[in-house]
């Protein structure tokens, strides 16, 4: 098993916690409650978790919470005629306290994960943490991951570089600005890294990137919205399992699991009898003759990671 898997298994074990069943509760209301109405308020809500399932592929759980804050500066700057759709939407959703609370508890259960995989990536674990690792489903997963970004090598890596580490701070907090996320296959912002070496900006890289995986596999496992493809979906790529980190695409089929699962960016494809994981941060739909097919973008990830953060771990997809 790798650090996606046991991101994924940590992920469902938090939503068994007091505030995984309040998220639970608020989400499911909230959703529930605005399909019972009018064809307008269901409007409402259809442009309001698009915007949600936007922010969720780069935010995780700050995705409702990101998007309150953006209906209120909508509001703020009262949108021209053009975006009347998105303004009348804002002015609803501030009106109904219910997703005032979703914002809320969604920010709580985005700073728990985001201190969560600090932690494991550090080995420190505070009172907070520790009060939660009480819950035996929760210590298990948390001590399994962290063996997991352990056996990655990416701890060895750090400690061999650790001279480097102090002079990359500026570096991080501008990639974080940008919400960049390493090796997807974006542009790299252009940044002020002037005395930044190879090194230096190689340890922000992976660092960012074990965190962004294991951020998104512990929303996904919380939702349980993993995406799992096979032949069966018409999958086309490049499906061999991937030595590293390998950029590249596929196309599949089945576009009814990612219009049931929007928030999903995660995928798992079989091949015969082997496994590999992709993490994606783009796609695109296309229809034509009642036939869909979508067009995925983003990096492959191996099954095994042992190891894999002490070397070289970007390739480039043949196809």
């Amino acid at each position: 098993m790798n650090i996606i898997e046991y991101s994924i298994r940590l992920g469902k074990a938090l939503n068994k916690t007091g505030l995984g069943k309040e998220i639970n509760n608020i989400y499911f209301s909230l959703r529930d409650e605005c399909n019972r109405r009018g064809e307008k308020v269901v409007s409402h809500y259809q442009i309001y978790n698009q915007c949600v399932e936007h922010e969720c592929s780069r935010n995780h759980f700050y995705g409702w919470a990101i998007t309150y804050e953006k209906m209120k500066q909508y509001v703020k700057t009262d949108l021209d005629n053009g975006d009347k759709f998105i303004l009348d939407t804002a002015k609803y959703v501030l009106e109904n306290d219910e997703f005032k609370k979703m914002s809320d508890v969604s920010e709580k259960m985005g700073k728990m994960a985001v201190k969560l995989s600090d932690s494991i990536i550090c080995s420190k674990y505070d009172e907070d943490i520790k009060d939660l690792l009480k819950i035996m489903k929760v210590k298990n997963a948390v001590m399994d991951l962290q063996m997991a970004v352990e056996r990655s090598g990416l701890k060895i890596f750090l400690l061999k570089n650790a001279n480097f580490l102090a002079i990359n701070d500026g570096y991080e907090l501008e990639l974080r600005k940008n919400n960049y996320i390493p090796y997807i296959g974006e542009h790299k912002p252009e940044l002020f890294n002037k005395g930044m070496n190879d090194i230096s900006i190689d340890l922000v890289d992976r660092m960012m990137f074990v965190q962004y995986m294991m951020l998104m596999g512990i929303f996904e496992g919380f939702w349980n919205i993993l995406i799992e493809l096979s032949n069966e979906d018409g999958v086309e790529g490049d499906l061999s399992q991937p030595s590293g980190i390998r950029r590249g695409s596929f196309i599949h089929k089945n576009i009814g699991k990612e219009i049931a699962n929007k928030e999903a960016w995660m995928y798992k494809i079989y091949d015969d009898r082997d496994s590999f994981y992709f993490l994606a941060n783009k796609r695109t739909i296309h229809i034509e003759k009642n036939e869909g097919k979508s067009e995925v973008y983003g990096v492959a990830y191996p099954k095994e990671d042992i190891g894999l953060f002490e070397k070289e771990i970007v390739t480039e997809s043949n196809d």
